[in-house]
Order: C-alpha cells, then structure tokens, then sequence
C-alpha cells in the first residue's frame, strides 16, 4: 500500500480510481462494509482503491480544547486497511487549506484533477467539504459521471454501529460489546514501566504500561480478563 501525506506528493498517473473519504476511527465493521465495496470495485474495474482520511480529527482543529480520544492509532488504521486490500491511502492534515474548502472545491480540486475519480463510495453519515456539503446527492446532482455508491447502516444486536456507539460502550468498560461493534478485539500498546509493586505484596505482580498514543481512549477503570503473548506463549492475566 502506498502512502501520501501532502497534495503536492501524489501522482496516480492516467488510471482512474475508486475512492471513499472519511475518518474511519476504529475502523469497524460499518468502515468494514465501505471499504470492501471500494477493493470489489478496484477488483473488478482493475483501478486503485484509495482511501482519503485526516491525521487529526477535524474537532480538534475547530476547537483546541476538545478532549477528542481516537480508537484507533494511524498506523492501526492503515495496516488493517491494507490487509483489506486498500492500494493508496492519503492521509491529510485537517488544516486552515482544507477546513476552507467547499464541497466543489473539494471535488474538482482533489476528487477529479488530482484523483480522476470514477467511483466514489460514501457510507450512511459520509459527507465532505464546508459544511459538510458534500455528500452523494451533491454528487450525482453536479458531477454525473462520477458513479456513486451507498453502503447502508451495519446493524449488531438492533443498534448501528458507529465509532461514537463503541466509546459508549469502551467508556463503561463493556470490551466484549466494543469487539462485538469493531469485529476485532479492542487493543492498546504500549511499553512495560516500573510501578509501586504493590501487586507482588499481595500475590498478584503486576506489569504496568505506558500508552504509546495518549490521543487514545482507554476502556473504563476497572478489572479485566487479558490474554498475553510472551516469547510465543499464551498467558492469562488480570
């Protein structure tokens, strides 16, 4: 999978593309059902598949005091992306450039010129540009002969699946319902530090961690089951 992280980078060449644009945070299974529609059509139609996401959160770049917790890091995102067979993922900053721009801009300057776009997948609450403008009625209404796609709501046990729905469920610390709405075990990383080694007074040593990404929303305080893979081997914890 290729990577651009600046407009000025990219260069597809002549080929067309099949593209979907959002943030896909966690990337769940309703992100599932839209990014498999884009590698059936890359598949099928022998164009690349290319994601356009954002570094940061476009809250965070219209208020600086949002407490915004991501579920997924980046590098997360992308390696479960290009096991799904995504060929091209841009990934932008949500700055001044790109807060300014409208839905045509958006689409003229980026969709079409840069990305020759033919087919464009939009999930249930996918939109783009100023005011969130863009959308796949704005697309078929201006731009007729970029093919759109819609990939209805994912449904678990009655409820949509969304990223804002799965840190519901990670903030009371319910990890089984959050794999049940990612169809992946929730996962955090990080490095083993020294803490007050309390637990071994009681018979339980502990191993404390230091999150690597602290944009990252942890499950609840509380008590979990863990499963551990040290040199090879599985171990239980808790």
């Amino acid at each position: 999978m290729r990577y651009y992280h600046n407009l000025s980078e990219i260069e597809l060449g002549t080929s067309p593309s099949v593209i979907t644009v959002g943030m896909f945070d966690g990337v769940h299974l309703g992100h599932l059902s839209v990014l498999s529609k884009v590698v059936e059509i890359s598949r099928r139609e022998n164009i690349p598949a290319v994601v356009v996401t954002f570094t940061n959160h476009p809250s965070l770049y219209f208020n600086k005091e949002s407490n915004y917790l991501s579920l997924s890091t980046f590098a997360e995102k992308a390696q479960i992306m290009e096991e799904l067979g995504i060929d091209i993922l841009i990934a932008l900053p949500f700055d001044q450039f790109m807060a300014s721009l409208t839905a045509e801009q958006f689409a003229k300057n980026i969709l079409i010129s840069l990305l020759r776009v033919k087919h464009i997948v939009f999930g249930y609450d996918n939109h783009f540009g100023q005011n969130r403008e863009g959308s796949i009625e704005y697309i078929d209404n201006h731009f007729p002969l970029i093919k759109t796609h819609r990939i209805n709501e994912t449904y678990i046990e009655n409820e949509v699946v969304s990223s804002s729905l799965i840190k519901q469920y990670l903030s009371k610390g319910n990890v089984v319902q959050v794999n049940k709405l990612l169809g992946y075990s929730f996962n955090l990383s990080g490095l083993v530090v020294k803490g007050d080694q309390l637990g071994r007074t009681i018979g339980f040593p502990t191993a404390n961690m230091q999150i690597n990404d602290l944009g990252k929303l942890i499950p609840a305080h509380g008590v979990y089951i863990t499963q551990n893979t040290v040199r090879g081997e599985m171990y239980f914890g808790m």
